[in-house]
């Protein structure tokens, strides 16, 4: 559903004191510098509550985008992400009018939306970007499948915690819908680093399954573990990649800082507090395991040449087994038991080279059901 006025305001605040100002994301040795975040990441908080309260029409949003830029104006010194920070709040008296953090946000391979809460904007970025990446041989992705973003906020932190970002992906239409929601709120950079890890696991695990059917698809559970375990894994390997070369001004937390933060949040998803029966936990940490042990054993085996190549390989039989024709989640789930049974086999090597030899060769043939019967 869209934002309404007031909470668009301070959902575009929220994201952009965390993005811009947050004092412990700031890697400026100086002391005045890092009081200057300290000052404006207050002041734009503090201004985010009283939006969210008063403003009741778009027609108010630029007046108090201007009050916004007045409150740290006077603040120094002009530290390059204080300059950024302006700016963006002298973009938010169009932007927030135009959009709502609903729609689409990108198109013939560009980003195509202007989203005043922020939200729209990272996902064209992360959208765009996996287009490129899997579509590098063949000129890019072109529109499908379709994919439309919501976005909301809550007050209820129970779908949260411990975190302030979640997802889901709705694929039983023919445009697929991923529903980012935020905990209502103050963010940090940490919770910025959050929402691009949460884009790339739906867009890459769930948003793109089978789409080269044309088809809509059944949503994937919890207890999938080729899309909870197996495929998120891959997505956070290329979350991990953004940290080193995305958007700088999405990464307020760069280096080893966002990368263990990224991890954290990754880790989470494999720890003993999640929700699922132990038998359906242990099968999302192999489906983690098997992934890693797939690019392993074409390295090892001689099939790549080094661990690049591995990593490679096994990031292109991931994409086209998720997005296959035939795919769909009970038989992604059933192939990724079947590959761990013989990735991970501690008994039988051979059986693992032979499931990474199929797994090669599904790339030359693309046929599932041949992928299937060839494995052992």
């Amino acid at each position: 559903m869209p934002l309404d006025p007031g909470p668009k305001m301070a959902t575009a605040l929220w994201i952009a004191a965390a993005r811009f100002a947050d004092p412990h994301a700031c890697d400026d040795e100086a002391e005045e510098v890092f009081q200057a975040h300290q000052s404006i990441f207050a002041t734009l908080n503090g201004h985010a509550v009283r939006a969210k309260g008063t403003i009741k029409a778009d027609a108010e949003i630029p007046v108090s985008c201007n009050d916004a830029i007045s409150e740290i104006a006077d603040i120094e010194p002009q530290h390059i992400s204080l300059q950024l920070l302006r700016s963006a709040l002298g973009g938010f008296a169009v932007t927030l009018v135009q959009g709502n953090g609903d729609g689409r946000a990108c198109r013939s391979g560009a980003c195509c939306a202007i989203c005043g809460s922020g939200v729209l904007e990272i996902a064209g970025l992360v959208e765009v970007r996996i287009r490129q990446t899997f579509g590098r041989d063949t000129g890019g992705l072109g529109d499908d499948p379709v994919i439309e973003y919501m976005t909301t906020s809550t007050p209820f932190g129970q779908p949260f915690a411990p975190f302030k970002v979640t997802g889901s992906t709705d694929t039983t239409k023919a445009t697929r819908i991923v529903h980012t929601m935020l905990l209502e709120g103050q963010l940090t950079a940490g919770d910025v680093i959050d929402l691009i890890y949460t884009l790339h696991h739906e867009l890459i695990c769930h948003a793109f399954q089978g789409y080269r059917s044309g088809q809509p698809k059944g949503n994937a559970p919890a207890q999938c573990h080729w899309s909870e375990g197996w495929m998120d894994t891959m997505a956070f390997d290329i979350a991990e990649r953004w940290i080193d070369d995305g958007q700088n001004d999405w990464v307020p937390l760069k280096g080893e800082r966002g990368k263990g933060r990224l991890r954290a949040f990754h880790e989470y998803r494999y720890g003993d507090q999640i929700p699922l029966l132990r038998s359906d936990l242990t099968r999302r940490r192999n489906a983690r395991q098997s992934f890693h042990a797939l690019a392993s054993i074409l390295e090892q085996s001689g099939m790549a040449d080094s661990p690049e190549e591995a990593a490679e390989l096994s990031q292109t039989f991931t994409w086209m087994a998720n997005t296959h024709p035939e795919a769909e989640w009970r038989r992604l789930k059933h192939l990724a038991s079947r590959l761990q049974q013989s990735l991970l086999s501690a008994i039988r090597n051979e059986d693992a080279v032979t499931a990474a030899q199929a797994c090669i060769a599904f790339l030359s043939h693309g046929d599932l059901s041949m992928l299937e019967k060839a494995l052992p």
